[in-house]
């Protein structure tokens, strides 16, 4: 999350618009523990890229209720292509 971090103090000290962010889930979606959650730049759609039944049941259920507290989510097996524009 780092490199999203540099991105976004670039934004906000070039004052350019900062009110729409979408996060690209990582590792669609798996979660290793509550200690990983953490995402603290604003973000308003969140996109996961997953399998339908994947062996390994991602999005796991707490990392998509945290997702979920963050904006709103769109998955791949539940919602098929996900388009962004920017």
């Amino acid at each position: 999350m780092t490199q999203a971090k540099s991105v976004y103090d670039q934004e906000v000290t070039q004052g350019r618009n900062t009110n729409e962010h979408v996060l690209v889930a990582p590792h669609h979606g798996g979660d290793y523990g509550a200690s990983f959650r953490h995402y603290s730049l604003p973000c308003n759609d969140i996109a996961i890229s997953v399998g339908t039944n994947n062996s390994y049941r991602h999005p796991q259920k707490d990392m998509l209720r945290y997702l979920r507290s963050l904006g709103s989510v769109k998955r791949t097996d539940v919602d098929g292509d996900i388009e962004v524009r920017l």
